[in-house]
């Protein structure tokens, strides 16, 4: 048992050296490149286990989602190929619901939708038609999020 706990701490701490912490600006006017995500796992070939690769943290009441910086989420978007490449994290002593949470973050896409979009349609073609099939227009996207059901893609946001 000793043994496995060295190599499961050697593993830790390996891993732990490969952590970037951000201490970037909150809000950006006008929309800057330095953007970066609060936490980065700089370890090659770490997503295909599923594992995301960026982190980013939030204490935010549901209500407070809307005003949440959408320079900010558009330099994320702009940084991923992937859904499953990042994380939002947020407190869970705000709310123990993560259907109100992505329910709030919905009203983020419907209210930026375009802009989203623009800044990386590939990712946003990742999202799933109420057909099943994948999004592949702007229009089809547009609409997709105004959907009632939308939010229960939003599978980058966690507690």
């Amino acid at each position: 048992m000793g043994a496995m706990l060295v190599l499961w701490l050697k593993f830790a701490k390996e891993l732990l050296l490969q952590l970037s912490f951000c201490s970037c600006c909150v809000r950006c006017i006008p929309p800057c490149t330095t953007c970066r995500f609060d936490l980065e796992m700089n370890v090659p070939n770490l997503n295909p286990n599923g594992i995301a690769k960026y982190y980013e943290f939030k204490s935010y009441k549901p209500e407070s989602i809307i005003g949440i910086s959408v320079n900010q989420f558009k330099s994320y978007l702009a940084q991923v190929t992937d859904w499953k490449q990042f994380r939002y994290i947020f407190n869970r002593a705000k709310t123990t619901d993560l259907d109100i949470l992505k329910k709030e973050f919905q009203k983020v896409f419907i209210n930026n939708a375009e802009q989203f979009w623009i800044t990386n349609s590939d990712l946003m073609k990742k999202f799933k038609m109420p057909n099943g099939l994948l999004v592949k227009s702007k229009e089809e996207f547009l609409a997709l999020v105004s959907r009632d059901n939308f939010y229960e893609q939003l599978s980058f946001i966690e507690f």
